[in-house]
């Protein structure tokens, strides 16, 4: 019975930082234009991505 409190208290911790992320990727798509991402290449796309965070971290501060 404990072991089960303790799994649903997991659960809900997890599912908490699940929506941070889920809510810092949508605002990354809104405000710096990650949806806006169309290269073509494996090598560019990181690159694409990385910089957009980065805007994103700089918005921040």
């Amino acid at each position: 019975m404990k072991y089960e409190t303790s799994g649903k208290a997991q659960d809900y911790r997890d599912e908490c930082e699940r929506v941070e992320v889920e809510r810092r990727f949508s605002l990354a798509k809104r405000k710096c234009g990650m949806e806006l991402v169309t290269t073509k290449l494996r090598k560019t796309a990181p690159h694409v991505i990385a910089m957009s965070v980065l805007v994103l971290n700089l918005r921040k501060i």
